[in-house]
């Protein structure tokens, strides 16, 4: 009995020093809620001050402060999204459910959706340069595009795991 009193003795005392370490760094605090009340998921920076994150019922926020504020820039999209990703300081792509990506030209201000070619849902998506980009997902899901996310085309996987995660 007192072994085990001393084991929650001690997980306890580490546990209040790790949370007081953590309550001591500065430079990040937590945002929330979200101003679209809905999860996040995902979130990229194109440069030091101007940043997009992506979530939950097309949730999609920006800052362009270094994410001392956000705002909404999406009201017309309803899909989960998994991943966005910048390509250059004005486009932007995200993805998620059902095999959906979405394209915006303006930074955000406005969405188009585009053809993945697939209905599996989509994890994640990473570009190589200004105009190559693979995204990932379900049943070893991979598309590619080489126009900046206009079109999307399958490439074969070899496998029928998910494949959560895909970066240059």
């Amino acid at each position: 009995m007192k072994k085990f009193v001393l084991k929650i003795f001690v997980f306890v005392l580490v546990s209040v020093s790790i949370n007081d370490s953590l309550k001591s760094q500065t430079g990040h605090s937590w945002l929330q809620p979200a101003p679209t009340g809905n999860s996040l998921v995902s979130v990229d920076f194109i440069n030091n001050d101007t940043g997009i994150a992506a979530g939950i019922k097309g949730a999609i926020i920006k800052t362009t402060n270094g994410g001392s504020n956000w705002f909404s820039v999406n009201f017309n999209i309803q899909t989960d999204l998994n991943s966005v990703r910048f390509i250059n300081p004005f486009i932007c792509i995200a993805a998620g459910k059902s095999g959906k990506i979405y394209k915006s030209k303006d930074c955000g201000a406005s969405w188009t959706l585009v053809s993945s070619g697939v209905n599996t849902d989509i994890f994640d998506l990473d570009f190589k340069g200004n105009s190559t980009g693979y995204a990932v997902g379900l049943s070893g899901t991979i598309v590619k595009t080489v126009n900046k996310g206009n079109y999307w085309f399958s490439q074969n996987s070899g496998t029928s795991l998910p494949l959560y995660c895909v970066k240059f």
